[in-house]
């Protein structure tokens, strides 16, 4: 049932985003009755294939929809140019084509895994996403990004390409543990801290009724932080200006996650590197340090890591910032609020971060 539609209307393709509950009867529909799509391919995490399988095979048997489903192993370690190769092969070997499309069933690795390997598949090829985690239906789903690590760092290979429709089932994330859950509030709290105050305030007063998984109270923000997204992708598909507001807390969550080879879960680096970089835009002067202190307090609230981990050489941090996609000719740029609800004062969305002020705030 759907509750909500939002559309998404970039340079590249204008798409809707629904919301709802019990979405899979329409997802195989639209694949047969709106798109008309000869076949799809669901490219699904080992995890989630055995809770999804069944209602899957079930769904698209009453829709007539034929289908294979490509299963690869859970977590990060999985985006990669070996397994791209890996669901490249499958397709091949299984006839799918132009009149094809493929199905992201999953959280952001299978979101990101699935649209790169759409986007160069003969070319590029149609492809639906099906977000199942918190960080998935508020972020990575929405916007086109694609992308697969490399030994250098995270996401450096990928494309833009966006997917025809994006089905938010809000069922999904019943099933989700709780680290899963809280982790994906990293990406809600960054939401609120560059875009909106008054989600700020909801996500501070109303924490245990969040994190007790409230239905409707999770809808709005879910719905909220949607529509943020969509309107910063319409603005600036190609992240040429405005989007990179969106990297707040990313630069140093990324070097985290390669230093520490994607142990630490995604969640987590952006909570830690959110506090990190509200320090150092504290120290710059430009975000008040009661600000800098209630981010840090709030993360808390949703029991998120705000500290380096100790097994982390915090001396290979910034050589790994080397290799964030906002560097220019080695030097580091940063995108910083200067007040909790805003981002990008004067259109100066990212600022030149030297060496010493990056070893000065992770300095404890």
């Amino acid at each position: 049932m759907i509750n909500d539609t939002l559309t998404a209307k970039t340079p590249s393709r204008k798409y809707n985003i629904y919301i709802g509950r019990d979405l899979l009867d329409l997802f195989f529909r639209e694949i047969i009755q709106t798109w008309h799509f000869r076949k799809t391919a669901v490219i699904i995490d080992s995890n989630l294939h055995q809770l999804y399988a069944a209602a899957i095979a079930e769904n698209a048997k009453k829709n007539g929809c034929e289908y294979k489903i490509y299963t690869f192993p859970a977590g990060e370690e999985s985006k990669s140019r070996e397994q791209k190769a890996k669901i490249e092969d499958f397709l091949f070997e299984n006839h799918y084509d132009r009149s094809s499309c493929l199905s992201a069933f999953g959280g952001g690795v299978a979101g990101d895994l699935t649209g790169f390997t759409a986007s160069t598949y003969y070319r590029g090829i149609p492809f639906l996403q099906y977000p199942t985690s918190i960080l998935a239906c508020v972020d990575s789903s929405i916007g086109g990004k694609t992308g697969i690590n490399t030994r250098y760092g995270k996401n450096l290979i990928g494309t833009y390409h966006q997917p025809h429709a994006v089905y938010v089932d809000l069922d999904m994330l019943d099933t989700l543990p709780d680290l899963e859950f809280r982790a994906g509030f990293a990406e809600v709290i960054k939401t609120a801290v560059i875009s909106d105050k008054k989600l700020f305030s909801t996500l501070n007063n109303k924490s245990q009724d969040i994190l007790s998984r409230e239905k409707e109270l999770l809808a709005k923000i879910i719905y909220r932080c949607i529509q943020i997204k969509k309107n910063i992708v319409e603005k600036d598909e190609r992240e040429s200006g405005f989007r990179m507001i969106l990297n707040f807390g990313h630069t140093i969550a990324h070097a985290l996650e390669k230093i520490s080879s994607h142990s630490i879960h995604h969640g987590d680096a952006v909570a830690i590197g959110m506090c990190y970089e509200a320090k150092i835009a504290s120290m710059l002067g430009i975000l008040p340090k009661d600000d800098m202190i209630q981010i840090e307090n709030l993360l808390k609230k949703y029991h998120l890591p705000v500290k380096i981990p100790a097994a982390i050489d915090k001396t290979q941090i910034y050589p790994a910032l080397i290799f964030d996609k906002k560097a220019v000719d080695g030097s580091i740029y940063m995108s910083l609020p200067h007040v909790i609800g805003e981002i990008g004062k004067d259109g100066e969305y990212v600022i030149k971060i030297s060496k010493e002020t990056v070893d000065s705030a992770i300095r404890e």
